[in-house]
């Protein structure tokens, strides 16, 4: 094995490494990673002994055959997502590959075919890649996948375009080094590549920012008009307080004229009267979390407006939340979805919205509604889709926020009734609910 062949299986391996980390697997991270070292391990070294026996010449003229459908085939069990998605991003990690052994092979080439070069270039700018992918591509390209449902058949036919004509132009008929007039319009092509993909990328992740750049302005609008309310209740009650402390002399000399008198029925009204008035000045505070509580203060009174039936269990502290924010963003979102599923129940049978988040060990948000057991439709996953443009936002922000702290969400629909949980890790310092 020389240099030449050392860098066709680094490169392999790094490809290996970046579709990993872009792509999300339906199975568990120790179950993936003992899968993919058999079945992709296998499938590397039996490219490696293709190469050995073939060569590198006849190994690029039929790679596709022996490597990328077979990968592709098994990735596609693998991935939770088995559609445009997937392909695409099946497409852009193997493309980023196979570009940076296109453009060294060209570099040693130019050089003389300088394999020990060759290798060196290979590690040096797989490495930068993964350093990219890793710290800078993975969070958005991820953001992208959950907030981005439609179009994807198209990327990914385009995608795959590339890809074809890209394998096709860098080995058939033979190498594109022993065809050197058509060395320019290889060239060109692997600079409209990355321009293309870079292209594709900024608009879709740009359409992401603005997506949830609206909702939460939307959302903190509705924690603003939360946070008047509750400053409006706490002036209300403030006002009634001073009538009451103004009053209390004369409700005292009363009572103990009717206890004086012997009349101890005229005195239990007063204080039923009195006790009246002192609850009418209380004002209820769900979380003690103020970012929390407005929100709360504003979904429940909208549901309520809404002739929704409210129940509010919050005990959490949510005191080590990273963000209350986005927390609450979180919880606006659920809050709105619970309330549009009320409205499609008949009124006659009754609308009702439960929220509950308690803490012990872990955090653990709960939020269960009535609903139309024919109006919700799962995907794949199990995560409830909407048919509706513009619609579905809500949940993919949920997703998002899941995905972003490491929590686990499940959704179930049962009786009638339609329930989101979301378990926090306890490293996040927030979860737990025992329920």
């Amino acid at each position: 094995m020389n240099y030449r062949d050392l860098s066709i299986l680094w490169s392999l391996i790094n490809i290996l490494f970046i579709f990993s980390q872009l792509y999300e697997s339906r199975f568990p991270g120790k179950k993936s990673f003992r899968l993919n070292l058999i079945c992709m391990g296998g499938l590397i070294v039996f490219n490696m002994l293709l190469v050995l026996k073939m060569g590198v010449i006849w190994m690029g003229k039929y790679f596709i055959l022996t490597c990328t459908l077979p990968s592709f085939f098994y990735f596609f069990y693998m991935a939770k997502d088995r559609n445009g998605r997937f392909f695409f991003t099946f497409c852009i990690a193997d493309i980023m590959g196979f570009w940076i052994m296109a453009v060294t092979n060209l570099i040693s080439y130019a050089l003389g075919e300088n394999f020990l070069l060759l290798l060196l270039l290979r590690i040096f700018l797989f490495l930068l890649l993964e350093f990219f992918v890793v710290y800078y591509l993975k969070k958005p390209y991820h953001l992208i996948l959950q907030f981005v449902k439609r179009g994807w058949g198209g990327f990914a036919f385009a995608s795959g375009l590339f890809y074809l004509f890209f394998s096709l132009m860098s080995g058939w008929p033979t190498r594109i080094t022993e065809r050197p007039l058509e060395l320019p319009s290889f060239l060109l092509l692997l600079l409209i590549i990355p321009v293309v993909y870079i292209t594709i990328f900024l608009l879709l992740y740009h359409q992401c920012r603005l997506d949830t750049r609206l909702q939460n302005e939307a959302i903190l609008q509705s924690q603003l008009t939360g946070f008047c309310n509750q400053l409006r209740l706490l002036q209300e009650s403030d006002e009634k307080n001073k009538i009451l402390r103004h009053d209390l002399r004369h409700y005292m000399n009363q009572l103990s004229v009717c206890l004086q008198s012997g009349n101890i029925s005229a005195a239990r009204q007063y204080l039923h009267h009195f006790e009246d008035l002192c609850n009418d000045s209380v004002v209820t505070s769900f979380c003690k979390n103020p970012t929390i509580n407005a929100t709360l203060s504003y979904y429940a009174s909208k549901a309520d407006d809404l002739g929704i039936q409210v129940s509010i269990h919050f005990t959490a502290a949510c005191d080590k939340l990273d963000s209350d924010t986005e927390f609450s963003i979180m919880m606006a979102n659920a809050f709105e979805n619970a309330i549009n599923g009320c409205l499609k129940v008949p009124e006659e049978t009754g609308r009702e919205i439960k929220v509950a988040c308690v803490e012990e060990y872990q955090l653990l948000f709960a939020i269960t509604n009535t609903c139309q057991e024919a109006a919700v439709v799962f995907d794949e996953n199990h995560i409830p889709m909407s048919g509706k443009p513009g619609h579905g936002i809500g949940t993919r922000s949920i997703l998002a926020y899941v995905h972003k702290n490491n929590a686990v969400i499940d959704y179930q629909m049962e009786n009638g009734l339609f329930k989101l949980r979301i378990l926090f890790p306890a490293s996040s310092g927030t979860a737990v609910p025992s329920s």
